[in-house]
């Protein structure tokens, strides 16, 4: 099977999208480092502005998106999917900035390894779209994406396995933690969920643009 009309006609949108990719990446990886080694503040606190400035040129490449769309005659797929593949992309910043926001201002840390467990997920998910964004802009074999958009899922679900595991040992401690502690904890691992779904999001439109050029 081949990819169909699939060729982009303006390099344009490539750049972009790969600009898109190439902040997510940036910013998972600089959250899962300040996570890893949170006993560096100087790794913390510099982690805080990698992230929130990805998110920035995020944004940037995503306002260029929409222009561009509407500039241009002949788009490498259709507009909408290209739109919304593009706001799914920043989203994945958005989250990160957001996550890392949260952290910063409560000085939350990780314990006993348990942030870590959602930041090792979402820089491998990073790797993975790096490779699948990558592949859609070069006309990949279909079966190839497919594999990796799969692979893309099955980390989210990993992620959810992880939420569950880790609240329910939230209520398990013997004593219970403060209870401000606690909530935020809880509230961290949502959020942290939420960047592996925003992965799977981009997945899921990735698929039916594949789905639709084969």
């Amino acid at each position: 099977m081949k990819f169909l009309n699939f060729l982009p006609k303006e390099e344009k949108f490539y750049l972009l999208l790969n600009t898109l990719t190439q902040q997510a990446k940036i910013a998972s990886v600089a959250l899962h480092k300040a996570i890893v080694e949170s006993d560096d503040s100087s790794v913390w606190h510099q982690s805080h502005t990698v992230i929130h400035q990805a998110r920035l040129e995020a944004k940037v490449a995503l306002r260029s998106v929409v222009e561009e769309v509407c500039r241009t005659f002949i788009t490498p797929f259709d507009r909408e999917d290209l739109q919304e593949l593009a706001s799914a992309l920043y989203s994945i910043s958005s989250c990160l900035d957001g996550v890392k926001q949260r952290l910063h201002q409560h000085n939350l840390r990780p314990k006993n390894g348990d942030f870590n467990r959602f930041s090792q997920i979402v820089v491998h998910q990073s790797g993975l779209l790096e490779q699948l964004i990558h592949g859609l802009n070069h006309s990949e074999k279909p079966e190839l994406l497919q594999e990796k958009v799969a692979s893309l899922y099955e980390l989210e679900d990993h992620a959810d396995q992880a939420l569950l595991e880790l609240e329910s040992a939230l209520f398990r401690q013997d004593p219970i933690p403060d209870v401000r502690e606690l909530i935020l904890r809880k509230d961290i691992y949502g959020q942290l969920e939420d960047i592996t779904d925003a992965y799977r999001d981009v997945a899921a439109i990735a698929l039916r643009i594949i789905l639709k050029h084969s």
